[in-house]
């Protein structure tokens, strides 16, 4: 069982009562904890155009272990963000990606490549990247 732990911060006198205000922190959990019954997005970006049908096979993926796959090529580069929100059907998702890619300062690209996988399945983003010719965003918990 998780515990949490309270700490006090100083009182505010509110006319003649003082309040105190606890601080709580509760343990982080980590993506092993959550992986039974969830479901996460891992995104990749990049410039060439791959074959739809051999991704799984070129990434070294079970197809067993996707729940979707969403691969988006465009001959002209366009702007990520617009590719995510349109591509990505999970609003909130698409917008931690939108978050990332501009963190990462990456503007455009002409593919985008999003599997939704198990929980369970550990993904090895750099390595699948190189093998893909693409780069690695991140990991995104499904919503």
């Amino acid at each position: 069982m998780n515990r949490i732990t309270l700490r006090p911060l100083e009182g505010i006198t509110v006319g003649d009562k003082e309040i105190n205000f606890y601080i709580g922190k509760l343990p982080a959990a980590a993506d092993e904890d959550l992986s039974d019954g969830f479901s996460f997005h891992h995104l990749w970006v990049g410039e060439s155009k791959l074959d739809k049908k051999n991704i799984l096979r070129q990434a070294g993926i079970d197809k067993d272990n996707v729940v979707k796959l969403n691969y988006y090529h465009t001959a002209k580069s366009d702007n990520l963000d617009k590719i995510l929100i349109l591509q990505v059907k999970d609003y909130n998702v698409a917008e931690k990606m939108i978050l990332k890619v501009d963190e990462m300062k990456i503007l455009i690209a002409n593919s985008m490549l999003d599997l939704l996988v198990k929980g369970s399945l550990k993904i090895e983003g750099e390595s699948i990247a190189d093998a893909l010719g693409m780069k690695y965003i991140g990991k995104f918990a499904s919503s």
